[in-house]
């Protein structure tokens, strides 16, 4: 007994323990405040800047980074499996709470939300929410005085919706809760963001669950904002978790569900497709045409209107962007065809190459989703910034500094016309020097990535020469 309590391997990881207990919930307090911080600003004291939310934003950014690092140190001193389900139930239970601060807020820069409302109304009253534009209701008396106010805020009211079945039954199970209610969304979308945080949690190291469960952009996208991207992701990444499991019909399911919900899973059905046997494709196939079915004849307008926020919509764009401007000066009657073409060309080169490597490795069951993500946004004509809560998880799973940089530097995109009032900007158009502020962050973190990596390749190498193998070689 006497030797138990007198153990200084078992004091230190006493100490340990108290250490990321108290480490956590500090700065989980701390958090806290600053969310409730941002709620308030926005909602009561007075309009949120573009500046100040940036701030608070890169301290919560800072906090969760810091945490990561902390775990990790407390982590490589510790092998104790008890340990590791504290960091995750600490963890957890601060991320529950920083979204149920974000319930109780109006959305900040965001107005989508007034679409998922009316989506929600009109597939429960017409039994499709597909085919006919809002602004064709405006003279329309029979609709209820809270949907009128709804359907006067919605953004590009003459286009109709283009969101997947998958996210417009979940508009639909919003409405049938609480009609023309934005809480009854956020509280949809972070039950299920909770959900793919427990099922990220299976897949990565302990420490860096952290990052995604308290990173601002995603708390700000799906609790504050009420971004339903989040409900595609969950069946995405437990898609992968399916099949690392070997599951391989529950994989193609999940993956079916995600690619209803939103066009993005698209980059990751071949991924998926070619570490199952073929007889799944067919099942992928078939339920997506089932999904699908109720709505084919009324939605195929809505494709064609998604092709065209694709070609003549641009928004935070980089490449595509300074491509677009050397082809306006050179051959300005082809400029935004060609712009389209030689991205989608370079983009396909990337994925071929990489689709192969992942296939020969038979080993590698969740591919390098950032790497497949980020260069195609980094080719796309739209950059939004919960496009990223597509991005984060995988970056969880494989941490990397660019990734973590850009989900706070692209906040810098919230800087437009539109938010900070300026007269000389567009509604949506950006100042220069914002975006270069926001790519620049990456491109530099990307650098030390990449001088990371030759390091630890050059210092495998060398202990490779220094030590050799028994037989003396």
């Amino acid at each position: 007994m006497f030797n138990k309590l007198t153990n200084p391997a078992l004091s230190l990881r006493k100490d340990n323990q108290f250490s990321f207990r108290s480490s956590i919930n500090i700065t989980g307090f701390l958090s806290a405040l600053l969310y409730i911080g941002v709620g308030l600003s926005n909602d009561v004291f007075f309009s949120l800047s573009p500046g100040i939310f940036i701030i608070l934003m890169m301290i919560l950014s800072f906090i969760s980074i810091m945490i990561f690092y902390f775990l990790t140190e407390i982590n490589s001193n510790s092998n104790n499996s008890h340990d590791k389900k504290n960091y995750i139930f600490f963890i957890v239970l601060w991320a529950v709470i920083f979204r149920i601060i974000g319930l109780f807020f109006d959305p900040i820069f965001e107005d989508d939300f007034y679409r998922y409302l009316w989506d929600g109304f009109q597939f429960s009253e017409n039994k499709t929410p597909y085919g006919i534009a809002p602004s064709e209701f405006f003279s329309d008396d029979t609709i209820p005085a809270p949907m009128q106010s709804i359907l006067d805020e919605i953004n590009y009211p003459d286009i109709a919706t283009i969101y997947g079945p998958i996210f417009q039954y979940s508009f639909l199970l919003s409405y049938k809760i609480l009609p023309a209610s934005v809480f009854t969304l956020q509280l949809l979308y972070s039950l299920i963001d909770i959900a793919l945080i427990l099922v990220l949690s299976r897949l990565c190291k302990p420490q860096a669950l952290v990052l995604y469960a308290w990173c601002p952009l995603v708390v700000k996208e799906i609790a504050f904002t009420a971004h339903p991207d989040g409900l595609a992701v969950f069946f995405l990444i437990a898609s992968f978790l399916a099949l690392a499991r070997d599951k391989a019909l529950y994989a193609v399911i999940f993956l079916a569900i995600s690619f209803c919900a939103k066009i993005f899973a698209v980059l990751f059905v071949p991924l998926v497709l070619i570490k199952v046997h073929p007889k799944y494709w067919l099942v992928f196939l078939g339920l997506v045409a089932a999904i699908y079915a109720p709505f084919l004849l009324s939605s195929s307008a809505d494709l064609a209107v998604l092709f065209t926020f694709a070609s003549d919509w641009q928004f935070n764009a980089s490449i595509q962007a300074i491509l677009r401007l050397f082809l306006l000066n050179t051959i300005p009657s082809y400029a935004a065809q060609l712009t389209s073409l030689i991205c989608a060309l370079l983009f396909v080169g990337f994925y071929a190459i990489y689709g192969w490597g992942f296939f020969k490795d038979k080993s590698q069951l969740v591919p390098r989703g950032d790497w497949v993500l980020g260069v195609f946004f980094l080719l796309a004509p739209v950059l939004n910034a919960w496009y990223l809560i597509w991005l984060l998880p995988f970056a969880v799973i494989f941490p990397s500094r660019w990734a973590w940089v850009a989900s706070v530097s692209i906040l810098f995109s919230y800087i437009t016309g539109y938010t900070t009032g300026n007269s000389e900007l567009d509604l949506y158009q950006q100042p220069i020097w914002a975006r270069v502020v926001e790519y620049g962050a990456v491109l530099i973190a990307l650098y030390f990535d990449l001088k990371a990596r030759t390091a630890q390749t050059n210092e495998s190498v060398l202990s490779g020469i220094l030590r050799p193998d028994n037989d003396g070689r």
